[in-house]
């Protein structure tokens, strides 16, 4: 009985700090004050989060929606595999918004990057990428980069500010 006890004061206290996330709460002060600096002229008010997993993307989307401080629309998700719905509408809204240039088309793994970094510059203020986003993109529009999760490699870490500080 006192095990069972034990064991049941763990979940309580695990539940609890999922309800209490501070690092998610810090993110929100972060989107505040890029919000702030936006309205006082000092930059858009895009914000690049970068995380390690699928998971936590899909977390913080969720989260940021249920705050209130960001619409589902002005969220943009980038991963390795871009084939949900709400990117075939980004890519659709490309083809439609972006002229087409001389030579050979892209790729449709290229042309799906290139419609989401589009979504991200045109409408939305949010992009939550995964490390797939850590290189090759010009997110230079973005006022700042949040590092939710910390790599090992702290070249990595470089190589994600270096998306907006080009």
């Amino acid at each position: 009985a006192s095990e069972i006890s034990r064991v049941e004061s763990f979940v309580t206290r695990a539940n609890a700090l999922v309800k209490d996330d501070g690092r998610f709460r810090s993110l929100l002060k972060a989107i505040e004050f890029v919000a702030a600096r936006a309205k006082a002229g000092q930059g858009a008010s895009k914000l690049v989060i970068f995380t390690e997993s699928l998971v936590t993307q899909e977390y913080l989307r969720d989260a940021l929606i249920e705050s209130g401080l960001v619409r589902s629309d002005e969220v943009t998700l980038f991963r390795g595999t871009n084939d949900g719905p709400r990117a075939q509408q980004a890519l659709e809204k490309w083809h439609a918004e972006v002229p087409a240039g001389e030579g050979h088309p892209p790729s449709k793994d290229i042309a799906m990057r290139l419609a989401l970094v589009h979504e991200f510059r045109t409408r939305s203020r949010v992009f939550i990428s995964t490390e797939a986003g850590a290189k090759g993109l010009n997110l230079q529009f973005g006022n700042a980069v949040v590092n939710y999760d910390l790599p090992w490699n702290p070249q990595r870490i470089e190589q994600r500010i270096g998306r907006c500080h080009r």
